[in-house]
């Protein structure tokens, strides 16, 4: 396997056409059968098909309103309840966590896992289809990246406004701290995002976490190029409520 660590190194990754996403371990199950369908796992034409599935619900949401749906909300399942509701999705914060636990490869999933992911396609309608999951992948990544930036953010709550702490939370400490892409030869190469969110070459004092930094809106964890997150405003506004109206 090939590790990328430096800024440079990442950042053209990201945005090389033959590079392509690793496609996850083939399921005979609920799990195996939403990673083949969603925009995540899948590229070229079939990619841009699916994200559009994940843009068109994520258009009519407002991340203002998002922001004050999740003051007062836990840390924990904030991310889950706010974009359910606004969804219209009716399903238990439980349920779509025990789900998210095994969505992200390399993780081996259980029966349980299955079972979970089951569960939340019955609350999405039963349907086998990329719109249902489409709607499923928005609640499982709120469920894991947004919940995690949340919970680590939120140490640092009290360092400046809610816009500066997540921005360096997400450069020093990103909630997924690698990615995975594979040559057509099928090398794998690993996107060390940590590191590449320390380079020196392009972060001043880079193990320091500060608010005042002038180029913290650089940090590639949404991702960037090719593949950059359709939900990250929405994201950050959820995770905004959240340290907004935890105790100070």
């Amino acid at each position: 396997m090939l590790v990328l660590r430096t800024y440079g190194q990442v950042s053209a990754a990201l945005a090389d056409p033959d590079l392509s996403v690793v496609p996850p371990p083939e399921r005979d199950s609920a799990l195996g059968w939403l990673r083949s369908a969603v925009c995540r796992f899948s590229s070229g034409a079939t990619h841009a098909r699916r994200r559009a599935l994940v843009e068109a619900p994520l258009r009519a949401l407002s991340p203002d309103a998002l922001r004050r749906r999740a003051r007062g909300r836990s840390p924990e399942t904030a991310a889950v309840e706010v974009l359910a509701e606004a969804l219209g999705v009716a399903v238990e914060p439980a349920v779509v966590l025990a789900a998210a636990r095994a969505y992200l490869p390399p993780v081996e999933p259980t029966p349980a896992d299955d079972a979970a992911v089951d569960g939340l396609l019955t609350a999405l309608g039963g349907a086998r289809d990329e719109a249902t999951a489409a709607r499923a992948c928005l609640l499982l990544q709120a469920a894991t990246s947004t919940a995690a930036l949340i919970k680590n953010a939120l140490p640092y709550k009290d360092f400046g406004t809610p816009e500066a702490v997540l921005a360096e939370t997400l450069r020093h400490s990103p909630p997924i701290p690698v990615m995975r892409r594979q040559r057509l030869d099928g090398t794998l190469i690993e996107l060390d995002l940590v590191a590449a969110n320390r380079d020196p070459a392009v972060f001043t004092d880079p193990e320091t976490f500060d608010v005042r930094r002038p180029n913290n809106h650089m940090h590639l964890i949404f991702g960037a190029g090719l593949r950059p997150c359709p939900g990250d405003d929405h994201a950050l506004a959820i995770a905004a409520g959240v340290l907004e109206g935890s105790p100070r």
